[in-house]
């Protein structure tokens, strides 16, 4: 666990973690706790249609839930670093809202998920993909945001369990869009052990990632053990009941 400076006045707090870690309860939950203790918070789920930091990436996953849909055109874009599918300005209006904005930003898995393992998912070098993170990094560093990071060290548990919770159509089509990246495919992975094995490799990078992170952060470790347990230390950290 890592905290440094006084978050509660934060306007941006980041919420990272594998699927099936948490952060979309956490994000949700700490939300309404904050409106209750008097400030203001917006909560962007990932896939929300209005997220500041939806791209031509985000909008196509969107348009094409459950559904298989030609990926090419967008993996075409990513390698030709198209304007389109860049979010670097978007991160820019983001954190110039943060700055004139009163309310307080909760986002989920786009810190790193839409990120940093995106461009692993894409096979990209691993120093080419550190770097684009720290580029994100470097411009948040006026609002300087919270960063919540859901660790898990029982990836096969946690990902055997959301297969085992979710609806088929979601399982059918995450093993589909996983499968048909680069990463997937040059590892010849696929189905389930693919998707353990990749978050188990994600997750080293991940440590690394919070580890260099260098604004006030929270790592909670196998949450899903104990929650109110992990609640109770992240509403303490950011002085809220």
């Amino acid at each position: 666990m890592g905290k440094s400076g006084n978050v509660i006045d934060t306007k941006l707090i980041l919420i990272e973690g594998i699927i099936g870690s948490g952060k979309t309860t956490t994000a949700e939950n700490l939300a309404d706790i904050i409106y209750q203790n008097g400030r203001e918070a917006v909560w962007y789920h990932e896939n929300a249609p209005q997220h500041p930091l939806n791209n031509y990436f985000s909008r196509i996953l969107q348009d094409n839930y459950g559904k298989i849909f030609n990926i090419d055109l967008l993996f075409s874009k990513i390698r030709q670093n198209d304007p389109e599918v860049d979010t670097l300005s978007l991160w820019r209006l983001l954190e110039n809202s943060c700055l004139t904005d009163t309310k307080i930003k909760i986002i989920e898995s786009r810190f790193w998920q839409h990120e940093s393992m995106y461009w692993l998912l894409m096979n990209f070098d691993l120093k080419k993909v550190m770097r684009r993170q720290e580029e994100i990094t470097k411009i948040l560093s006026t609002s300087k945001p919270f960063l919540i990071y859901l660790a898990n060290d029982e990836v096969s548990s946690v990902i055997k369990n959301i297969f085992e919770t979710r609806p088929d159509e979601w399982k059918q089509w995450v093993l589909w869009l996983f499968g048909e990246h680069p990463y997937f495919t040059d590892h010849n992975l696929s189905g389930i052990n693919g998707l353990i094995k990749f978050f188990e490799v994600w997750n080293e990078i991940a440590e690394k990632l919070f580890d260099l992170y260098p604004y006030s952060k929270l790592l909670l470790r196998n949450s899903h053990n104990d929650w109110s347990t992990a609640n109770r230390t992240l509403y303490k950290i950011l002085e809220v009941e």
